[in-house]
């Protein structure tokens, strides 16, 4: 899928956090759900201080703009937090905008 999208630069500085953002796009999703390893992120995590941190790509603020899903940012040990919210259909983690 990925392979014959036009709009996705075969690039190593496209990770899988931007092409997550990419088919969150396509599939039409509202939440999307990042699990990282990273410390100090703060109660709202903005897109040009993850990127500035190394925390996700370049080019996810563009695939999370041309995206109506809300993004958020949990970590490993948030699982049970994921799989709750995943169920139940609520929101989890930091959000990131």
């Amino acid at each position: 899928m990925v392979l014959r999208a036009n709009d996705i630069a075969p690039s190593w500085d496209v990770t899988s956090d931007s092409l997550a953002a990419w088919l969150a796009a396509r599939i039409g999703a509202d939440r999307l759900f990042l699990v990282k390893y990273a410390k100090n992120i703060s109660a709202r995590a903005a897109v040009k201080d993850l990127i500035a941190a190394g925390i996700v790509d370049e080019a996810f603020a563009l695939f999370l703009k041309g995206s109506a899903a809300a993004a958020f940012i949990l970590g490993p040990s948030d699982h049970e937090t994921a799989a709750s919210a995943i169920r139940s259909g609520a929101t989890a983690g930091v959000p990131v905008g």
